[in-house]
C-alpha cells in the first residue's frame, strides 16, 4: 500500500523528464496517480480507524484526520518555493526520496491482521440475533394491527355515544 501513494511521485518524474504531449500517455499516467492515491488515502482512512479504538473513537478520529490534513498542507504552502529553488524536475525527485520516509515508517506500525474481520462465533450470533429481530418485528407488526383495529372500534363506539348523547339531549328539549 505505501508503494500505491509512492507510484504517483514516480509517475510524475517521468513526466517531468519526458515531456509527452500524447494524450493517451498524458491520460494514463493521470489515472495511475488517481488510482495510486485513492488507495492509499483509503488505506490512511482505515489506519485512522484502527487507531481510533477506545471509548472516544469520534474524537480520536477527528483529531487523526485533522492531522492528516495538515500533513498536507503544510508541503503544500512550502512546494511552490522548493520547486523554485530546485527546478521543475528535480523537484520531483526530492519528493520521490521524502517517500523513503514512508516506507520506513510504515515498518514499525503494528497492525492486528484480524482488524475489521468477524469472529465465526459473531457471525453465528448476529445471524441468530436477525432471526429473532425478524420474529420480534412481525409480532410488533400484529400488535400493531390488533391496536389498530381496536382502535377504529373504539373509534365508533365513542361515535355512537356520542350520537346518542345528542339524541337524548334532543328528545329532553
Amino acid at each position: 500500500m505505501v508503494c500505491a501513494i509512492t507510484l504517483p511521485d514516480a509517475v510524475y518524474i517521468y513526466l517531468s523528464y519526458s515531456l509527452n504531449s500524447d494524450i493517451v500517455m498524458v491520460s494514463s499516467c493521470l489515472f495511475v496517480e488517481q488510482f495510486g492515491y485513492g488507495l492509499g488515502f483509503t488505506v490512511l482512512t482505515l489506519y485512522m480507524l484502527f487507531y481510533s479504538q477506545g471509548k472516544f473513537k469520534t474524537s480520536h478520529y477527528s483529531i487523526c484526520t485533522g492531522i492528516s490534513y495538515l500533513g498536507l498542507m503544510l508541503p503544500g504552502m512550502v512546494s511552490g518555493y522548493l520547486k523554485d529553488l530546485l527546478g521543475y524536475r528535480h523537484f520531483f525527485i526530492v519528493v520521490m526520496a521524502c517517500c523513503v520516509i514512508t516506507f520506513l515508517v510504515t515498518d514499525y506500525l503494528k497492525i492486528d491482521p484480524d482488524f475489521g474481520k468477524k469472529e465465526k462465533e459473531e457471525e453465528d450470533e448476529d445471524e441468530g440475533e436477525m432471526l429473532d429481530e425478524e420474529v420480534t418485528n412481525e409480532e410488533d407488526i400484529l400488535e400493531e394491527e390488533i391496536t389498530e383495529e381496536e382502535y377504529l372500534e373504539n373509534e365508533d363506539s365513542s361515535e355512537k355515544q356520542d350520537l346518542q348523547n345528542e339524541n337524548e339531549k334532543g328528545n329532553r328539549k
